[in-house]
């Protein structure tokens, strides 16, 4: 075996080990994309069982709400709340009630006490996310109670409501409480 030989043999067996090497780096990327997948797929879990729970315990005040019929949905949300006064989404659905029916100084409280029991309604990475519903509260808050303070620059109530209002704005934009 001459010199040439054994260089040809040599590089042979460094390209086997080296495809060898890749091979078995390529298995253990796809046994962490496969696990990384399924951990993302586990943590998404909690949240779709949360919703799917909403649904069934809402599903009478969404169908009062689609219907127009608000204080029918008012007193099954109240039933509710006795039912389960753990459930910070009852928050949220008064505060879609209390929007249709005009009282938005309630509606944004509303949306206060929510994000206060679950900051997952203002994490966009959630499915839970109600962010653009929250800031269209606070957009037209905004507008109202600072006209209604300028009138009524004494107004305790006016100040209390924009107080709410600049609080989910904060939270809207992912300051502190």
């Amino acid at each position: 075996m001459d010199r040439l030989d054994k260089i040809t043999v040599g590089a042979i067996v460094v390209l086997v080990a080296v495809s060898g090497w890749m091979i078995g780096n390529a298995e253990i990327a796809t046994r962490r994309q496969a696990q990384l997948a399924q951990n993302t797929e586990e943590a998404q879990d909690p949240f779709v069982a949360q919703m799917e729970l909403d649904k069934k315990i809402y599903h009478e005040v969404q169908v009062s709400i689609e219907q127009g019929s608000f204080e029918q949905g008012m007193e099954k949300l109240q039933e509710i709340i006795k039912q389960h006064p753990e459930r910070p989404m009852s928050f949220v659905y008064m505060a879609r009630l209390s929007l249709k029916q005009g009282r938005l100084k309630e509606a944004i409280h509303n949306y206060r006490e929510a994000i206060d029991k679950n900051p997952d309604y203002l994490d966009n990475h959630t499915p839970l996310f109600i962010g653009k519903e929250i800031n269209a509260a606070v957009v037209e808050g905004r507008e109202k109670f600072g006209r209604e303070q300028r009138l009524k620059p004494n107004d305790s109530q006016v100040g209390e409501a924009l107080k709410e209002v600049y609080y989910l704005q904060r939270r809207l934009l992912g300051g502190c409480e």
